[in-house]
């Protein structure tokens, strides 16, 4: 991607995964930032958003898992796409910022980790 005559790569996580995805994404931003620099390398790790990521859970189950992790956040509903949209949106138009991790989760980092249920998608092979 190019903005402004500027490389931009962007790393994204999500909550399904787990926290190891997110670490490395955290990781590879902080050596994307300083081996190819001047680009610019930056993370968004997501919190639960409601994508086709949990299309596998069954829909009681999944509506289940949203209700439930939203009563836990301090926003009181989950994550939809844009909100994570508006984050690379941010760290794409800014052009002072490399390395960074920009978390958008609803305030997860704010309550106990394990009171967000999180159980990993089954993910089907394509």
């Amino acid at each position: 991607m190019s903005l402004r005559g500027e490389r931009v790569v962007a790393v994204g996580g999500t909550a399904g995964i787990g926290l190891a995805v997110a670490e490395a994404g955290r990781n590879l931003s902080r050596a994307l930032a300083l081996e190819p620099a001047p680009i610019r390398a930056d993370v968004v790790s997501p919190g639960v958003v409601r994508t086709e990521l949990w299309r596998e859970l069954p829909e009681a189950d999944r509506e289940g898992l949203f209700s439930s992790a939203a009563q836990s956040l301090p926003v009181g509903r989950v994550g939809e796409p844009e909100d994570g949209a508006e984050a690379y949106l941010c760290l794409m138009r800014g052009r002072y910022s490399t390395g960074s991790t920009v978390v958008v989760d609803g305030g997860t980092v704010l309550v106990r980790p394990r009171k967000i249920p999180c159980p990993a998608p089954r993910l089907s092979p394509r």
